[in-house]
């Protein structure tokens, strides 16, 4: 390949980067028009710049219900319609007929609720860290969603334990076990084996659909909830991908039992259960 013709496949995949930066800032746009107050599209603006957000609380009506945005949080970035859309879209289409949906490493409970209004029946949402777990009950409680979802303030590993987490305030979402965000504190958090609860709506759910957002921890959680992977019950699985590599969590799901796997985006795998 010439030199001149790498310089223009270069150019060309900048332009593609801006050209998709530009798409998705004008879906947060219009998504703010559309659904509140237009100070949040300067709020976005003045993110995209200066890294910074709202300086105070802030409940909103969004595509999903009522929602609290943190101040000095990405909370309303996370709020958008924009926000990870394609994998919103499947996750609506599979919730329309779910009887359970777990949502494993739930921050602040966007897909709990989603679940909710897509026709799920009932959903556990599972967040370990404090500040997450508490923004979650005010989102249930403002949509007067206390019967459909149980929050539980922990996480889901492989065993029970007590570990410590790196913690970002801004970008709460990147809570986890590894330092993916170096501007992070350590929090002090709960794992519990998945295996070992024995929840009731587990027993009485035929079919499940489990949300995993864990940074980093997917094949510890996997590992922890085997049982119920290699149980008789119909079971989808959203995982994101962007810590462990896809191929692997592929191969250990496979050793408990038989799935389709596909790609819903760059980050995120689905994965439906032969039985």
């Amino acid at each position: 390949m010439g030199k001149g013709l790498k310089i223009i496949i270069q150019k060309l995949n900048h332009l593609k980067w801006y050209l998709r930066k530009v798409f998705i800032i004008w879906l947060y746009v219009i998504d703010f028009k559309n659904h509140y107050d237009l100070k949040l599209t300067g709020t976005l603006i003045k993110y995209i710049f200066t890294r910074r957000s709202n300086k105070r609380d802030l409940i909103v009506n969004t595509h999903f219900g009522k929602y609290l945005l943190r101040r000095g949080t990405m909370d309303f970035k996370m709020a958008n319609k924009a926000y990870e859309r394609k994998v919103i879209r499947k996750f609506k289409t599979l919730c329309s007929d779910i009887d359970l949906v777990l949502d494993i490493g739930a921050n602040t409970g966007i897909y709990s609720l989603i679940a909710i209004n897509s026709g799920a029946k009932e959903v556990l949402a599972f967040e370990p860290v404090v500040d997450n777990y508490n923004a979650l009950l005010r989102n249930i409680e403002l949509n007067n969603y206390k019967k459909q979802i149980k929050a539980f303030r922990y996480g889901i590993g492989d065993q029970t334990k007590t570990v410590d987490f790196y913690y970002n305030h801004f970008n709460t979402g990147s809570a986890s076990i590894h330092r993916i965000n170096y501007k992070s504190e350590l929090r002090n958090v709960r794992i519990k084996k998945f295996d070992e609860l024995f929840l009731d709506e587990i027993k009485s759910a035929n079919n499940i659909l489990i949300k995993m957002d864990v940074e980093g921890m997917e094949t510890e959680v996997i590992n922890g909830m085997k049982s119920l992977i290699a149980s008789e019950k119909e079971l989808s699985l959203i995982i994101e991908i962007k810590h462990t590599d896809k191929e692997s969590l592929q191969k250990l799901l496979t050793t408990y039992a038989s799935f389709e796997f596909s790609k819903i985006d760059s980050f995120n795998m689905l994965a439906i259960k032969n039985n």
